[in-house]
C-alpha cells in the first residue's frame, strides 16, 4: 500500500510539473479570437498546480509518518523490547541539538521532528510534520507490553 501511495505522488507531483511547465506554450501563437481565454486558462492552470503540490506534499508527509509507526512497531517486535524503544525516544526527544537544525532538507532524516512551531495546534503541527509526536511514538510503544 505505501509503495502504491508513493508512486501515486509522483505521478501526480508530476502532471502537476508538466502542467505548469506546459503554460509557457499558451497562447505563444498567432492572436485569435480563440485566445482571449488563454488568460483564464492559465490562472486556472497555475491555482490547479498549487493546490496539487500542496496535495502530494501533505500524502508525502502523511506516508513519512506512517512509516515511522510501522517501523516503530517492526522495533518493537523484533527486539521484544518496547520499553527500550520508549526510553531512548524519550532521551531523544530531550535534545537540544535537534531543535538547532533549521533546514527542511534533512528534516526527514530526523527521528524526532526538528522543526517544531511556535504554536501548538494539534492538527496543523500533525498535518505538516514529517514525524509523528514523540509522545503518541511513546503511547504506542507502550501499548505493545
Amino acid at each position: 500500500v505505501l509503495i502504491i501511495s508513493i508512486i501515486f505522488v509522483g505521478i501526480f507531483a508530476y502532471l502537476a510539473e508538466m502542467a505548469f511547465r506546459s503554460l509557457r506554450f499558451v497562447g505563444s501563437g498567432k492572436k485569435s479570437k480563440d485566445s482571449k481565454g488563454s488568460g483564464a486558462i492559465i490562472l486556472i492552470a497555475i491555482v490547479v498546480t498549487a493546490i496539487a503540490y500542496l496535495l502530494s506534499m501533505l500524502l508525502r508527509f502523511g506516508i513519512s509518518r506512517k512509516r515511522e509507526y510501522l517501523a516503530d512497531a517492526g522495533a518493537a517486535e523484533m527486539t521484544k523490547r518496547p520499553y527500550a524503544l520508549a526510553s531512548a525516544l524519550r532521551k531523544i526527544s530531550g535534545d537540544p541539538y535537534i531543535e538547532a537544525v533549521e533546514s527542511r532538507d534533512v528534516a526527514q532524516l530526523f527521528i524526532n521532528n526538528p522543526t517544531p512551531s511556535a504554536h501548538k495546534s494539534a492538527s496543523w503541527d500533525n498535518l505538516f510534520a514529517t514525524h509523528p509526536p514523540i509522545e503518541k511514538r511513546i503511547e504506542l510503544l507502550e501499548q505493545f507490553v
